[in-house]
Parts: structure tokens; C-alpha cells; sequence
């Protein structure tokens, strides 16, 4: 295609737009052509706006998830340690393998990074997203040492197979924004956690026997909240062995850096 369940680990919150079917079959009308659109920006109110008539797929999603820092760490200032859950999730190459890791993840850029989905259920069929995730400046966040990513790119990538594609899916013109936002969340009372603001967009210029079929549109949608609860599943875990371990390593080299300093 041309480019245009929660686990007891994590928590998500999720809201998905549910308008009318007549009002929700295709995107508004006021639409700019995304060659027209300045590259990744903090759009504000100047959110970019899919083609007219696409049919889009639209999520609005909260994952969080819990992670305990060392002893010594929670006893300082919260966040100023360079060992800290802030310094951490600050290096995209900490996080993407964690995240990602039932998908292909490949850095193509120091601040780009390709994501591959690989099996994607979409009522009788499967899809293989594959999307490139640019890694915004740190003003461009909108939480406090956050990390904030756009994706303008995606593609079937065909690896699940054309013939597993809804029909006319292998040529189908896709339009694309996903937003999300990796940041720490510290509270009284609440155990500390690495959450994601996620904010997507999808919208294709289904073929029209597709948008004959009943709830097509909601089955896109729930398909694609799926497969991000798919990849949550089992995040503490992951996140929670990964910071760790980086703990251990940065730990390790600063007691190599002060053993070496004070020998000379």
C-alpha cells in the first residue's frame, strides 16, 4: 500500500471515537494534501487533517506502566539522578527493543526508527503494518522530560502475505499521523511507571465493497487497540528488567571511570 486486551502488568485507558455510521464513514472534508504539510511540528490546533472521503481509524490511548527505581534513588530527589526512569527513557535505543519486541525494530537514523507489525487480525484477513517513528526535540514534548514520537509513514509491508490482505488492500493509498508521548508519571500514593500518550490516526481510501461490510470501521479500530495491547502484554516485566539492568551498566561504569581516575 502506498504511504499518503489489557494484561494485569500494565493499565490502558482507552477512547475510541464512536459517532454516528454515516458521520464516521469518512474523514472531514477539510483537508490538506500531506505534501502541503510542514515537516514534524508541534501542530497544536493545526492538527494535520486526512483527505477527504478516506475512511479513518481513529484511537486515542493511555498505556502506564508501573516500574520501581533503586532504594537510593527514591531517597533523592525524584527524577535528578542520571540513573533516574527520566535519563533513561531520554535514549530511544533504551526503550524501542523493549516496547517492540514481538515486531521487527530497525534505527535507520539517529532519531528514526522503523517498526514492523507483523500480524495484524483483521476480521478473516491479516495485516503486516510497518510504520518509521521520528523522534522529536525535547521542546516538542508535551510532558515535563518527556519523549514525544510522529509517525507520518506507514505501509503493508505484505510480510503476512498479500493474499492474506482485504481485497484491493495491496494498492490501497494510506494517509497516517500517530503521536505519542513516552514520559514519566510520579504521584503520591501511585507507584512510579513509564506511561505513553498515544494518539492515531489512520485513514485509507477503503474500496468500496469494504465499507459495504457491517462495523468494518469498528473492527479496524479494535483491531489496532489490540495489537497495541498485544505488545503491552508483559511490559512490567520487560521495561522493569531493562532499566535495571542499564542501572547495573551505568553503575559499573562510573565505578570503572573513579577506580581509573584515581589510579592516575
Amino acid at each position: 500500500a502506498s504511504s499518503t486486551s489489557s494484561s494485569s502488568s500494565f493499565s490502558s485507558s482507552v477512547s475510541l471515537s464512536r459517532r454516528s455510521r454515516s458521520s464516521r464513514t469518512t474523514c472531514a472534508s477539510a483537508a490538506s494534501s500531506s505534501s502541503a504539510r510542514p515537516a514534524f511540528r508541534a501542530y497544536g490546533p493545526n492538527k494535520p487533517s486526512p483527505p477527504p472521503n478516506f475512511m479513518c481509524f481513529n484511537l486515542k490511548k493511555t498505556l502506564r506502566v508501573p516500574v520501581e527505581e533503586p532504594a537510593s534513588l527514591r531517597a533523592s530527589s525524584p527524577g535528578a539522578s542520571p540513573q533516574s526512569l527520566e535519563q533513561w527513557v531520554q535514549s530511544p535505543a533504551n526503550v524501542m527493543g523493549v516496547v517492540f519486541t514481538a515486531d521487527k525494530v530497525n534505527q535507520l537514523q539517529p532519531d528514526l526508527w522503523r517498526i514492523q507489525v507483523l500480524r495484524l487480525p483483521l476480521l478473516e484477513w491479516e495485516l503486516s503494518p510497518e510504520f518509521d517513528l521520528n523522534i522529536l526535540p525535547p521542546e516538542a514534548s508535551p510532558k515535563p522530560k518527556g519523549v514525544r514520537m510522529i509517525s507520518e509513514q506507514l505501509r503493508l509491508s505484505g510480510e503476512a502475505g498479500v493474499a492474506k490482505l482485504p481485497p484491493g488492500f495491496d494498492k490501497m493509498p494510506i494517509w497516517t499521523h500517530i503521536d505519542t508521548t513516552l514520559y514519566i508519571e510520579r504521584g503520591a500514593g501511585k507507584p512510579t511507571a513509564v506511561c505513553s500518550d498515544l494518539d492515531i490516526c489512520i485513514a485509507a481510501d477503503i474500496p468500496g465493497m469494504m465499507r459495504m461490510i457491517p462495523f468494518f470501521q469498528d473492527a479496524g479500530e479494535g483491531a489496532i487497540s489490540a495489537s497495541i495491547d498485544l505488545v503491552a502484554s508483559g511490559a512490567q516485566r520487560r521495561v522493569q528488567n531493562a532499566y535495571t539492568a542499564w542501572v547495573a551498566q551505568d553503575a559499573a561504569a562510573a565505578a570503572a571511570a573513579a577506580s581509573e581516575g584515581g589510579g592516575t
